[in-house]
C-alpha cells in the first residue's frame, strides 16, 4: 500500500512542460479527466502516475451563466500585471441566464436517456437553475453505464487506475438529498418499509440510507469491473469533506465502500473551506474511522472561492492534515497552481509528505 506521493488534479496542455515542473516539484501523480493517452506515456517515463478522474454522481447541470465585470479587464490575465489587476478586482456580475448543459467528459447517454434521470420529491426530473443532472443507480441500464464508462476510461488512457468524484448532489433547504424518487427505488422503500417516502421528509434517516445504499452498490459496480480488467488497477474515490452528519444527508456512505473494500484510496477534499481548524477535526474524524484500511489523502483546492489560494495557508493545512491522520496531501489543480504562482508551495507539500511517510 503505497501512502508517500503527492497529486495535483488537471493536467496543463503543454504535456512535456506540464511533467518536467511536476517532477521538479515533487509531484508523483497527475489525476485529470480523461486523460490522453499520450499524457501518460510522458508521465510514466518520468515516474509520475496518472490516473482517471470524472464525477460519479453528475452528469449535466441548468447552468447559470451571468455577464462578470471581469471581461471588460484592459491587459492580459496570463501576465504579472494582468494578475495584480485581478487579484485588487471584486467581481461584479449581471443579468443571469440558463442553460442545459452536460459534463463534456461522456458521451450522450444522460442527454439521450432523460427517463434515468433522478427524480426530486416534486416527482419531476425537470431543473431548477443551478441544480444538477443526475442518473438514477436505481435503474440496471444506468449502473451498468457507469461501470462500462470508467472501465473505458482506464483502458483508453492506460493509466494506473481510476477516481470517482463525488460532487455535493442537489440538496433541499435542510442540506438533504432531493433526489431518487424515482419508481425504482421509491417503489423497493415501499416494499421494505411498507412506507411511501414521498410522506416522509427528506431527512428520514432510513429513507436517506435507503438511497445511499444505491450508490455505495455502484461505487461497488465499477470496482469489480476495473478489478476483473486489471487487478492492480486503483480505484479511489474523492468526496467533499463536511461535518459528522453531513455525509448521509448527501447519500454518501463512504463508511460502508470502506468496509466492503470497494476503493483502494479514500480522498477528502477541502473544496470551498480554508479554515484549519476544520482540516484539522476532519480529517481525524474519517481518520479515526478508516483505521489504516486504506490511505486517506486530504485534497486542498487553490481553486474554488474560499479555499486555499497562498503558500503559507496550504502549507498550514497540509501540515494540519499530515497531524491529523492524513497519509499525504494533494492540491486541486494545475491551472490555479500555475495562475496563482504556487508552485514552490507544492514542492512544500510533497517535502512535507516525505517528511511524514
Amino acid at each position: 500500500m503505497n501512502t508517500n506521493f503527492t497529486p495535483i488534479w488537471a493536467a496543463e496542455p503543454d504535456y512535456e512542460k506540464f511533467i518536467q515542473k511536476c517532477k521538479a516539484n515533487g509531484v508523483s501523480r497527475i489525476i485529470t479527466t480523461i486523460p490522453p493517452k499520450e499524457l501518460a506515456d510522458i508521465a510514466n517515463k518520468n515516474n509520475i502516475d496518472v490516473i482517471a478522474y470524472s464525477a460519479l454522481n453528475v452528469s449535466g447541470d441548468m447552468k447559470k451563466s451571468y455577464i462578470w465585470s471581469l471581461e471588460y479587464m484592459n491587459g492580459n490575465p496570463k501576465t504579472e500585471e494582468g494578475r495584480k489587476i485581478l487579484d485588487k478586482h471584486k467581481p461584479i456580475w449581471s443579468n443571469m441566464t440558463t442553460e442545459l448543459t452536460f459534463s463534456g467528459d461522456r458521451d450522450d447517454f444522460a442527454k439521450n436517456n432523460p427517463q434515468f434521470w433522478s427524480k426530486s420529491r416534486k416527482l419531476v426530473s425537470e431543473l431548477d437553475p443551478g441544480k444538477r443532472i443526475q442518473l438514477s443507480p436505481g435503474f440496471e441500464e444506468v449502473r451498468s453505464y457507469e461501470a462500462n464508462r470508467f472501465q473505458k476510461a482506464y483502458k483508453n488512457s492506460q493509466s494506473q487506475g481510476v477516481q470517482l468524484e463525488f460532487v455535493l448532489p442537489n440538496i433541499d433547504e435542510n442540506g438533504n438529498a432531493d433526489l431518487g424518487y424515482e419508481d425504482p427505488i421509491r417503489n423497493a422503500f415501499i416494499r421494505e418499509y411498507n412506507q411511501d417516502p414521498i410522506n416522509l421528509k427528506n431527512s428520514d434517516l432510513n429513507w436517506l440510507n435507503f438511497r445511499a445504499n444505491y450508490y455505495s452498490e455502484l461505487v461497488g459496480d465499477i470496482y469489480k469491473k476495473i478489478k476483473n480488467e486489471d487487478p492492480k488497477a486503483l480505484v479511489s474515490t474523492t468526496i467533499v469533506a463536511g461535518e459528522v452528519n453531513d455525509y448521509v444527508k448527501v447519500l454518501q456512505d463512504w463508511p460502508t465502500w470502506i468496509e466492503n473494500q470497494y476503493i483502494d484510496e479514500f480522498y477528502l477534499w477541502f473544496r470551498t473551506n480554508s479554515n484549519i481548524k476544520d482540516v484539522e477535526k476532519q480529517t481525524q474524524y474519517v481518520s479515526n474511522i478508516i483505521q489504516n484500511r486504506c490511505p486517506l489523502i486530504v485534497e486542498l483546492s487553490c481553486y474554488h472561492p474560499g479555499s486555499f489560494q497562498t503558500k503559507q495557508q496550504i502549507t498550514d493545512a497540509a501540515n494540519a492534515a499530515l497531524n491529523n491522520g492524513a497519509n499525504c496531501v494533494g492540491v486541486y489543480q494545475s491551472f490555479a497552481i500555475t495562475q496563482l504562482n504556487l508552485w514552490h508551495a507544492i514542492s512544500e507539500v510533497s517535502k512535507l509528505n516525505e517528511k511524514f511517510k
